[in-house]
Order: structure tokens, then sequence, then C-alpha cells
């Protein structure tokens, strides 16, 4: 899908009755040769003395009515040689034509919208500026909904009033306008832009949303992220999500409205290893408009999950017990074992006796721990395999805690969350440190606390005013040597309840409502709330919970004295409530033990931005972490190992390299001058995520592996001037004293060349980097500059002349070459050829300025431009960059050889584009 929105050609021509005496104008431009036109041996000739020189800028004055009307090359055709001297009379003359008439211009006030002509697809400006004979005038447009460039626009026409009529407009688009006003092609002036105007809504989308990520964390689970439509021609009121499972006789359509303002979602309780084919399409008033799609299929329940029997670990008064929740016993379990015993029931378990009653219990399944806290105010960790051995208890760890209640463990990271009164810590399972992670905003005591590591939040509970389920990010809990800056929690859901469970595998949250006496469920964010248990129970009992686990589409709690199940009758398709017949009076902090409420992180994306350096034998490669789920915090896991692919093209002979800890690789022994593929993935103990985007590049050959990169840095008040070599190595760098920030770069075994923005050309020596000088052709406007290696000659462009010219590397014996403004140049030396860049064009020429070949331009006011160019000398190709609304294109031509023939219809090939140059 392009999103991309372009304006063609100019129409719009305004003519003033106004105009400028041009004797005047010739009068003036031919004295300002006599007194400004440098008869010195700058621009040495053999062919035009000083009178020569004088003649021709005089002969250009009188001819800049041609260049009004085409360009002062045009108007300028004598001799190469003399053409320079010409042509300045000719930019001298249109420079006073042009202050002429902008001296009548009092001011340029922006365009204004007419009151009551604004439709979906027109509007009426009106501009009380000047207007003026010879001036040419276009409606210039900027759509401010995606930051796009001016461009020119073309649909509209002038009344005589001063109202300019717009149409072909988009609806529901809000646009800027501006009018540009051009003298000459070089000089041009514009108005102040006008207010944002949004076009009226009209018509259902005109295109579809675009899916930015579509992945399946888990075997029933698929979430999915879009953006809203480039042209929603009026406001989104919701989005439909069609989820179809393909080829699949007994599984049905899924539909989901969403929202407007939701831009992702997570669809649940689906199949595993189910190929699914997914639409999202938006909803104004006026209709539905086109969708997008996307194919995923959901992984292999086999491989994600491990078949264990369940168990609910809870606290019966001073007792940690261990219950199987396949056969619950309904009688008074016998006298429990103390600290130093074991006892081992039918279906239950005693794990840990203290010595007073259990306030929390956090499970840690893969290190087998428990971490306790219990009302004599302390916190110990028990190691519950064979808690006879002393090895196994750790008795009061974390003593810096004055009332430890809630603890939920961190079984990726091996850390402990505890609640302490108005705060939450993170502690560190194997040490007693601890720091705060909340405690400002809350204003009563969390009775409930869930870490999700996976997605990167801490969950917890608040009542009285502020009653509702809290998150914080914990991607935002910022470190400060042995301390930790709080970060701020979000609101998830407003409801007053003390205890809930959060599903990893099907990415919900669980609690009860007790004004409604119902258990409800939502995603992570508290979006998509549901009544699970509406007119599904019979008798519901679902007040004053303290806690709860949810398995196997059934839930399991306590109000603190009292222990529940439900129980699911299929023939009734309802739910019954039953007590268990435990004979104690306290009961708290209910963990599932089971493997998968613990999953390990799995990578459903892959490593973004891959890129690499080559050396003739070695390579450099370095990518970021993959790409985050819509639903993950800034804290979510992202510690994978990786495992890249190194392959090369021309025999397919592939190396693996795998368990890297870092995101960036160096691998030697590469053969020389060889094209290679390159690609990596993120990888966990469960396997490995997708492959990254290949990256495709060359060894450099043996005789390049001493070549070099010099490139500036303005940093502060000074440049930095590095020279590397193509490893990115730093092998020099030098702070340059200067406040002119440097433009272009040109070097020779010896020295550096580079122009600044003051318009001056600098040198110093590229051995030390050490102080600079300037070069003797001082008070120039230089834009751009480069070297010739063979002939031993600069080249650099004057802008405000308009000329390219060519000396000795000490600035002296100074040349003309050619005429032409370029922005950026590069020297064929062996070809003795010259190629520029101007802002529309690519030329080239002999070195002495002959030879002139176009081999690229574009239209003036396009709203593209040349940037810059390359030669490409292996390939014999050279290789240009040209910025436009909102892409970027390469292109590249054959290079000029010495006794080719000019080919004006020479082709040139269409590389690629791209939308930003990091690409």
């Amino acid at each position: 899908m392009s999103n991309i929105f372009v304006f063609s050609a100019p129409i719009l021509i305004l003519w003033m009755l106004q105009c400028v005496h041009g004797q005047s104008i010739e009068s003036v431009c031919k004295e300002s040769c006599e007194t400004s036109l440098t008869l010195t041996s700058r621009d040495r000739s053999l062919f035009c003395n000083d009178e020569c020189k004088l003649d021709q800028c005089r002969f250009g004055c009188e001819r800049y009515n041609v260049g009004l009307e085409s360009s002062c090359q045009q108007a300028c055709s004598e001799s190469l040689v003399e053409r320079q001297y010409c042509m300045k009379g000719c930019n001298t003359a249109l420079g006073i034509y042009t202050r002429n008439i902008e001296a009548t211009w009092s001011s340029l006030p922006a365009p204004e919208l007419k009151h009551g002509s604004k439709t979906h697809s027109s509007l009426v400006l009106h501009w009380a500026g000047p207007t003026h004979n010879n001036v040419t005038y276009y409606i210039q447009s900027r759509i401010t909904d995606f930051n796009s460039d001016w461009e020119i626009y073309n649909q509209s026409s002038l009344d005589p009033g001063g109202d300019v009529n717009i149409t072909g407009l988009r609806p529901y688009v809000t646009y800027k306008f501006k009018i540009l006003l051009v003298i000459t092609p070089a000089h041009m002036n514009a108005t102040p832009e006008s207010e944002e105007i949004t076009t009226s809504p009209f018509g259902a989308p005109s295109s579809p949303p675009y899916i930015l990520d579509v992945s399946a964390p888990t075997p029933s689970v698929i979430t999915i992220s879009w953006k809203a439509p480039t042209f929603t021609n009026g406001p989104i009121l919701s989005y439909r999500l069609n989820l179809d499972p393909v080829n699949h006789p007994n599984l049905h359509q899924v539909n989901r409205e969403v929202p407007g303002n939701v831009t992702s979602w997570t669809l649940q309780q689906l199949q595993s290893s189910q190929l699914y084919y997914i639409t999202v399409s938006a909803w104004n008033s006026d209709g539905e408009g086109p969708a997008d799609s996307a194919n995923i299929t959901t992984p292999n329940a086999g491989n994600l999950t491990e078949d264990r029997m369940p168990y609910l670990i809870l606290g019966e008064e001073n007792v940690v017990l261990k219950q199987n929740m396949e056969e619950w016993l309904f009688s008074k379990p016998h006298e429990l074992h103390e600290e130093s015993g074991s006892l081992f029931l039918s279906g239950t378990q005693a794990l840990f006796n203290a010595s007073g009653d259990i306030q929390g219990i956090g499970v840690h399944i893969a290190r087998e721990v428990l971490v306790v806290s219990v009302h004599s105010d302390t916190v110990k960790q028990v190691h519950y395999i064979d808690i006879n051995e002393p090895e196994n208890l750790r008795r009061d760890i974390y003593p810096t805690l004055t009332n430890p209640t809630a603890i939920s463990v961190d079984w990726l990271s091996d850390l402990v969350y505890i609640v302490d009164d108005l705060r939450i810590y993170q502690c560190e399972i194997d040490a007693n440190s601890c720091n705060t992670v909340a405690s400002g905003p809350l204003t009563t005591t969390a009775t409930d606390l869930e870490i999700d590591p996976l997605n990167g939040f801490l969950y917890f509970t608040q009542s009285g005013d502020n009653a509702g389920l809290y998150r914080i990010d914990t991607g935002y809990i910022r470190k400060l040597g042995h301390f930790s800056v709080p970060a701020k929690p979000k609101l998830v859901i407003f409801c007053h309840l003390r205890a809930f469970f959060i599903d990893h595998g099907n990415m919900q949250l669980y609690f009860p409502n007790d004004s409604q006496n119902t258990m409800l469920t939502s995603f992570l964010d508290g979006s998509g709330l549901l009544d699970l248990r509406k007119g599904k129970v019979v008798r519901p009992i679902y007040r004053n919970i303290t806690s709860m686990v949810f398995y196997n589409g059934t839930f399991w709690w306590t109000n603190g004295t009292t222990v529940m199940k439900e129980d699911y009758d299929v023939n009734s398709d309802m739910f019954y409530l039953n007590p268990l017949l435990f004979f104690t009076h306290h009961y708290t902090s209910f963990n599932l033990y089971l493997p998968t409420t613990q999953p390990p992180p799995v990578p459903h994306s892959p490593p973004q931005n891959l890129q690499a350096l080559f050396t003739s034998t070695k390579v450099k490669v370095k990518w970021s972490k993959p790409q985050k789920l819509s639903y993950q915090g800034k804290g979510a896991w992202a510690r994978w190992q990786y495992e890249v692919s190194i392959m090369m093209v021309e025999t397919h002979e592939e190396t693996i390299l795998s368990g890297i800890d870092e995101r960036s690789l160096e691998q030697v022994d590469m053969v020389p001058n060889k094209e290679y593929t390159i690609k990596a993935r993120a990888c966990c103990k469960l396997g490995c995520g997708p492959w990254s985007s290949e990256f495709v590049g060359r060894t450099l050959p043996t005789a390049a592996s001493d070549a070099t990169l010099l490139f500036s840095w303005w940093l502060g008040r000074s440049n930095r001037l590095f020279e590397v070599n193509m490893y990115g190595e730093k092998i020099k760098m030098a702070a340059i004293d200067s406040t002119a920030k440097f433009k272009d770069f040109a070097w020779s075994n010896k020295d550096v060349y580079w122009t600044a923005n003051d318009g001056g050309v600098y040198t110093c020596d590229r051995a030390t980097l050490g102080s600079f000088s300037q070069v003797a052709f001082t008070g120039e406007s230089v834009s751009a500059i480069t070297y010739d290696w063979l002939g031993q000659k600069l080249y650099w462009s004057i802008s405000n002349l308009g000329v390219i010219r060519r000396s000795s590397v000490d600035g002296g014996s100074v040349e003309f070459v050619t005429q032409g403004t370029a922005h950026h140049m590069a020297v064929d030396s062996v070809a003795g050829r010259l190629y520029w860049s101007t802002t529309n064009t690519l030329e080239s020429a002999a070195l002495n300025g002959e030879d002139h070949h176009l081999h690229f331009s574009i239209p003036f006011f396009s709203g593209k431009h040349v940037i810059s160019l390359t030669l490409n000398l292996d390939m014999g190709m050279v290789l240009w960059y040209v910025r436009g609304y909102r892409k970027q294109e390469l292109y590249m031509t054959n290079l000029v050889q010495n006794g080719d023939d000019h080919d004006p219809a020479q082709p040139y090939t269409f590389i690629g584009s791209f939308t930003s140059i990091s690409e």
C-alpha cells in the first residue's frame, strides 16, 4: 500500500500591469561591470583579455530579457571561455530586475480561507497581496496530517478579485497553503502559510488501515496492531477485525468490532497449529473502507507447554500447603509437620510451618523456591524439594522490611516484589538488597500484586478513594547506584477489588466484581472488559475475595475464611460453587503451581536494523532487539540469545553462529571480494524466532584493505574531523577550532580540503589533522569542492556566480571550467571527467569544461531535489540520490569514457526507493 500523495505541474500564472524600465536595468548593470569585475589573472584566458571580459559582461546585461524567458546560459551563447563574463552581466541584471520588483511589495500576506467556501473536495482562498507583470504565481500545499513537504498544487484557478479556487482535494484532510512568487528561476519569494484548513468529511474511508504487526505469543492467542488509514474521509468510529481459520471444517470465523481510538487487539481461545487469515477495515459514519490483511499460524501447543499435574499453593494459618488440584480432600488434613519435619497426605503436602500466620507467598517454579512473609514481620526463603536440609531454609531475609505482606516472584530475572505498608520493594532472590519501586502514589497497602516479566509490568491493587487495579512499567524503574527511582503507576481497572489473577497463556486479567457478584476478565491493559459468569452460575458467591487462581476454565478462591471452587455442569451449561472442607479459619496467598503459569519468553519478531561492515577478510555485524509486541511495556523481556547466519552467495556455503549474548559479533576468515548474505534471529530455550531481513554485502578486495573514510561532526561550537578505517575504527581525530560548519570535503594523500558555510575553502595536513589554513581564493561563496588526484587540481563551485573553477592545491593558477552551480562534485581522474549535481540535474564535462553531458534532470518545483552523487569506478557507474516527497530514490548510469559520443538519450537506471536514508 502506498501513502504517497503527489502534486503535479504548476498552473496558476498571474500578470500585473506595472513593468520595470529595461534600459535603466541595463545601465546600472553595465556600471556594475566596470566597477566590480575583477580583471586579474585569476581566470586566465588566451582568447579573452580584460577588454573582452568587460564587453562580454555588458553584453550579458543587454541579454537579461532572454534570461527571464529561459536562463542566462541560453542568453550567453558565445564561446565557452567568454560565457562566464556574459553570464555575470546577465545574472547581475536579473538581480537588479528582481530587487526593483521586490521594492514595490509592502508585504506578502498569507492566503486566507473564504468564509463558507469549504466543501469535502474544494475551497476558495482569498489573497490580498500585490500582483506584478512577468511574475509567475504558484499555489503550494502541504498535508499536515502526515507532515508532507510543500508541493505545487495544480488544480486551481484565479478570479479577477483575488480569489483562488482550489479543487480536487481529499475529504477530511488538513491542508496548509501558501503562494510562491517566481520572478526568475533563481529569484523567488513565498507568502506566509495559511492557517490549517480541514476539508469536510465525505464517504467511507478510501484507504485501508496498515497492519504493523501480527504475532502469536501463545498457541491460543493472536495479537495484531495497525495504523489508521491514511485517508479516513471522516472520523473513524470503529475497526472491524475478521479472523478466518483456513481449511478447518469445525472452526468458525471470529469477528470483532473495536473502538475507533484503539489500534491494537488481542484475539484469544484460538486453535493451536492453525493458519488464520486476518483482515482489518475501518468504519466511519458513511460506511466501511478497504481492508488490509495478513496470515499467521499459531504455535504448536506441545512445543511450548509441559504437561504436569496442577497444584494449588496456599497459606493456611501458619502453614504453606501444596494441594493437588485433581485430588481434593473434603476432610480435615492430619496434623502438620514442624519446620524440621515432612508429612505427605493424599493430595496435600505441607511445605513449610512458620512461627506466625502466613501473609504472602511467592513461588519460583524453575528453582523450586518459596518466598514467604509471616506475621512476625519476617521473610523466609524455602527450597521446598527437601526442607529437612538446613541449607534449604534461609531465615529472616530482607531485614530492612518492617511489615512484609503480599509477594510475587519474577522467575526470569530472579527478583522478588514485596508489599511493605505503603511501599512496594524489588529485592534480589539471592541477596538481601531491596529497592523501592512504588511509593508516593500508594494511598493504601496493596492486598495483592503480580509481576508479569514477559510483558514488563507489575500489577497491584488499591482500595479506598483510589480503588482499582494498577500497573507499573518496570522499564521505567530507574537505577541510581544502589537505589531505584520509583515508577509512576497507571490505573488499569477502576473497581473495588482485593485479588486478581494473570493468565499468561491467554494474555488476560481475571478479577471479581463485588457490586455485580461476578467474575470479570480483560486484556492486560484493562481493555475488552467482559463478564465471564453473567447468567452462568447457580447461586454466585463472588464477594470479598482476597486471593484467587484460574485453571482449566474454573476459578478457585478464598475470602480469608473459606476456600471455594467452581464446577462446571455440561448438561445444564452452568457453574456450581462448592466449599472445600478445610477446618481452619485463615487462608491466604493462592498460587497456581504449574510450569505454564511461569512460561519462558519466546521471540516472536526478528531482530531489527541488521547492519554489517566488511573488510577484505572480516565482517562486523550489529543489530537491534526484536520489536516488542503492541501490548508490551518498555520493561518487557528482551535479554535474548542470538543466532547469525553468514552465507557466501557464490558457493552457498553457510556458517551458523549460535549462543550470542550481545547484539554484535565479528567474524574472521572471510574471502576477499566475495558477496555475502547475513541474517540474525533471537533464540530461547524453546527455540528461535523468525529470521531478520537479509543484509547483502561484499568483502573488499585485498588491495582496498587499507582504505579509510573521512568525515566531520559538528559538536558544540567546533567541528570534529575523523578518519576511520573501513571497519569503523578511529585512526585519527581532531577538533577544528572554527565557527564555520563544514559543507563538503576533498582530500589527497597529503592534505584534507573542505568548504564551510562561510564560503571559504580550508586545508590541513592529513597525517596529523592539525592546524588548518585558508586556501588563497577567499571571499567567494564556495558550495562544493573535489580533488583530481591525477592532475593534482582542486575543483570548486561558486554558488553566487554560478561557475565551476579549478586551481592548483595552493589556490593559484585559477581557471574557469564551466558554468553551473554544483552542490556536490566528483572527478573521474583516469577518464578526465568532472561530474556534478545541481538542485535538479546531474551533469558532467571534460576537466576543461568541454563535452558537456546532461545525464539526468527533473523539473523545477517538482518537489524533488538531487542531493548528492558518487562514482563507482570498479563498476564504471555514477550513482546519485534524489530526495522527494516522503521517499528517496537512487539512480545510476554509465561513466563517460574517453572517446564516447554524447548521447542525450543515454538511459539511466532506477535502482530503488526508500523512506529513510538509514535504510
